[in-house]
């Protein structure tokens, strides 16, 4: 059994044969789910100073996966700082340096 029909039967408790996994790891066995991260657009600009776009993690932009095009105000290493941030929804959130 596929993982996507494991993952179906299972949320519709129609005999999957064995439960799905996820685990953060690329060896067997493997995980029947794929996390998906939500991230601000990349065109995402702030509509006033001092306002970063929110991104879950620093891990993200620490591994660069998320890269928006920066104001000149913003410094290069911006999600090694205290700031705050906006996510999509319109909700303010307080960073901490760590």
């Amino acid at each position: 059994m596929k993982s996507k029909e494991r993952v179906k039967r299972a949320l519709t408790f129609n005999k999957p044969d064995h439960v799905p996994i996820y685990k953060l790891s690329f060896t067997p066995p493997y995980n029947d789910v794929f996390a998906i991260f939500n991230l601000p657009l990349k065109s995402w600009q702030p509509c006033e100073k001092n306002i970063y776009p929110h991104a879950i993690t620093n891990l993200i932009q620490k591994l660069r996966l998320y890269r928006w095009k920066r104001p000149d105000w913003a410094p290069k290493d911006w999600w090694k700082h205290a700031r705050e941030e906006i996510d999509q929804w319109g909700c303010y959130w307080n960073r901490s340096e760590n």
